[in-house]
């Protein structure tokens, strides 16, 4: 237990120096926004690229690894639309982002330094995978529930807007470049290489920073007990599930099951509170739910390296 908490313990210490170098203005709104640019445009990107363009993935890496953990994503995705329909939230537009928020993770700000420091270079390729289709699943998925929702149901507008985020996603292009490199059978050379991995190890310690500093940021606005029921649903009905139909119903290997685990353990993502900026719904709930879930995840966190890493 002592080495599960020393893994997470200087991660959410970097988040905390962010916290606190934004809440004591050290870091003011447009050097986070710096910071933001950077790890989105050039720091993730290279480390994606490289992961993907330097190491083939894992033949258990596939069908059966995406399959595990969409198959039970999905399943909470649904749960959670009928969860707060239950609870009195009759508005699909609503709904489909609070089930967003449940099943959408912190993937790469968050979740490729726990899995990078607890699996190593095999479980970063695993993560990119996950990462690779991620948001263009629930994304796509959420954004043509809310244009139901309001009437507008293009389905082939909104598919082709979906697909046109995805092509613009630096994530998603890395992670295709450096797929097709590899799968090419080409080499790195030694300079561009070691140029991308000095790049890509700023991603940590530069990404766990921004993630304090938005939270410093971040405002309640009265919506505690929706935002709690989402974090307690992400942080705990998602993971389960995961590990359900990753080690039960796909009978993965113990190192493929702490990946999927962890990966789905993560507190929500920030495209959720993109996503309810945009249509301006759940704004207040999704930020609390991104807040809580934050702030709670060394724990459950913890608790899930300890049951499932190999």
């Amino acid at each position: 237990m002592l080495e599960i908490v020393e893994l997470i313990l200087p991660i959410f210490a970097v988040v905390a120096l962010g916290w606190g170098l934004a809440r004591f203005g050290f870091v003011d709104e447009p050097g986070e926004r710096g910071l933001n640019a950077l790890v989105y445009w050039i720091t993730t990107p290279a480390l994606l690229f490289r992961t993907m363009a330097t190491m083939r993935p894992p033949e258990i890496a596939d069908a059966g690894l995406l399959g595990a953990y969409f198959s039970a994503a999905l399943a909470v995705y649904a749960l959670a639309l009928v969860g707060a329909r239950m609870a009195g939230r009759s508005a699909l537009d609503w709904r489909a982002v609070a089930a967003m928020g449940v099943t959408f993770s912190n993937s790469v700000l968050m979740g490729i330094p726990i899995v990078e420091r607890a699996y190593g270079a095999e479980g970063l390729v695993m993560l990119t995978l996950i990462i690779s289709i991620h948001g263009a699943i629930f994304i796509g998925l959420s954004t043509m529930l809310i244009e139901v929702a309001r009437g507008a149901a293009r389905p082939a507008a909104t598919l082709r807007a979906t697909a046109l985020a995805v092509v613009k996603n630096p994530f998603l292009a890395a992670i295709a470049a450096g797929f097709a490199w590899d799968l090419a059978g080409l080499r790195l050379p030694t300079v561009v290489d070691r140029t991308l991995a000095m790049i890509g190890a700023a991603t940590v310690p530069v990404a766990l920073v921004t993630v304090g500093a938005g939270l410093a940021r971040i405002r309640l606005a009265g919506a505690l007990g929706p935002g709690a029921a989402i974090a307690a649903a992400k942080l705990l009905l998602m993971p389960a599930a995961v590990w359900v139909a990753a080690r039960h119903v796909f009978a993965l290997p113990p190192h493929a099951v702490a990946v999927a685990v962890t990966s789905a353990a993560l507190p929500s993502g920030i495209n959720a509170f993109i996503l309810a900026r945009r249509y301006e719904i759940a704004i207040a709930e999704t930020t609390a739910a991104i807040l809580l879930s934050t702030v709670v995840a060394p724990v459950t966190l913890a608790a899930v390296l300890a049951l499932t890493r190999p």
